[in-house]
């Protein structure tokens, strides 16, 4: 491998290749005459390009030009490619920088929460042991379901339905917890007792022929002892016999409504027909357009029963309520009490006390704008003039033997 030599004293002369160049650094045309153009060469170059001092460059620059522009070209193109190389490489390097510097910075927020947490659990446990307290720790929670409140016994509390069902999705969720039939049989077997027991509780001894081998046959067994073929039927049979009473609440009615409909397997398109025709007349007569209209569902119907049924409770109430007595401070001794005076017919018909009238005639009275004291149109009860004279001639009869009682305590 030859030395480079750099002779400065050689850049004057006339033969220098500086001087065969021109001001931007061009180089004579070559072989086809397409000019080329020279830039400042790296000081190191790549691959197996060899290294020449000043004389072999002059040597080649006159006796074979293109092959020194051909050497010039390839130390170039290893220059630039390696350039490419460093930049792409920079790039890389700079975004796994980035990168690691964003992870530095999550690590970092992540321990300063645990730090501060560990502190502040720390103080609350020096806080309790100031007061003279204990530390209480958490209990790991169990996994799954928890198991029934109540074994079965009887049928009725729980019912059979419900404790089936409940035995059949804990073994799906619980699936790895009783991985075989006789674990499975083996918790049904905790989960009888009583009537139950008595009846399959022999099928569960090793020594019977008739031993349980899968939790199906013991359900199958099960429902021989509480199934009812006739349920279906006595449900109906109570659903028919189902009509809301007057003092009871819709909510508590709907409830009853819903739970029979479900046992006797009514179809759900029929269930805004079935209510309506077991409501109240009033209700009925409320909610009549609402029944009519098509585009309202079972859901929609049964809150609207509900607000009838709410604003019909309330105007009865407050139409029921009794007037409010004087306080005591107003209250006047009565005077004594002489025979009643019958000045005329129609006062007799005024204090003679009304029947009690039913739901179906107030609503009657309010849809006609009647009074429900006359039933005559034009005015309401409060307003009523058979009442108001009722009441005057009352205050006339108290002001008459009033004045009769002080008229025989000033007699001699």
């Amino acid at each position: 491998m030859a030395r480079t030599v750099n002779n400065p004293s050689d850049a004057g002369r006339p033969d220098s290749p500086d001087d065969k160049t021109s001001q931007d650094g061009a180089l004579p045309s070559v072989g086809d005459g397409d000019p080329r153009r020279v830039s400042i060469l790296p000081d190191v170059t790549k691959g197996d390009l060899e290294d020449i001092d000043y004389c072999d460059f002059r040597s080649r620059a006159t006796e074979n030009l293109p092959a020194l522009f051909a050497f010039l070209s390839t130390a170039w193109a290893f220059a630039k490619e390696a350039r490419d190389e460093l930049r792409a490489r920079n790039l890389e390097l700079e975004e796994q920088l980035v990168a690691q510097e964003e992870l530095i910075e999550k690590k970092d927020q992540a321990i300063t929460d645990l730090v501060e947490e560990r502190d502040r659990h720390k103080h609350i446990a020096e806080y309790i042991e100031l007061r003279g307290g204990s530390v209480a720790r958490e209990e790991p929670k169990k996994k799954g379901l928890p198991d029934p409140k109540h074994p079965l016994t009887d049928g009725k509390s729980p019912k059979f339905e419900d404790w089936l069902s409940m035995m059949e999705n804990r073994f799906i969720i619980m699936d790895r917890e009783y991985p075989t039939e006789q674990h499975r049989i083996a918790y049904i077997q905790t989960q009888i007792e009583g009537f139950a027991k008595e009846q399959i509780g022999k099928r569960f001894l090793k020594d019977n022929p008739r031993r349980f081998e899968t939790v199906v046959e013991i359900f199958e067994a099960l429902k021989v002892v509480f199934y009812n073929p006739n349920r279906v039927q006595e449900a109906l049979d109570k659903f028919r016999d189902l009509q809301m009473k007057s003092t009871q609440k819709y909510h508590d009615f709907l409830t009853t409504f819903t739970h029979h409909a479900s046992e006797a397997e009514i179809p759900l398109e029929t269930y805004k027909r079935e209510l309506y025709s077991k409501l109240t007349p009033a209700l009925r007569s409320m909610t009549w357009s609402q029944y009519n209209d098509a585009a309202i569902t079972f859901e929609s119907f049964s809150a609207l029963c509900n607000t009838a049924a709410y604003t019909f409770r309330t105007n009865l109430a407050r139409e029921n309520k009794p007037a409010a007595s004087p306080s005591p401070a107003l209250r006047v001794s009565p005077a004594p009490r002489m025979p009643q005076i019958t000045t005329s017919a129609s006062s007799t018909a005024a204090t003679t006390p009304k029947k009690r009238m039913n739901e179906v005639e107030r609503l009657t009275l309010r849809k006609e704008g009647k009074c429900f004291y006359c039933k005559e149109a034009g005015h309401i009860a409060i307003n009523c003039p058979r009442i108001k004279a009722k009441v005057d001639l009352k205050a006339l009869e108290q002001t008459f033997e009033g004045d009769q009682f002080e008229s025989e305590k000033e007699a001699p």
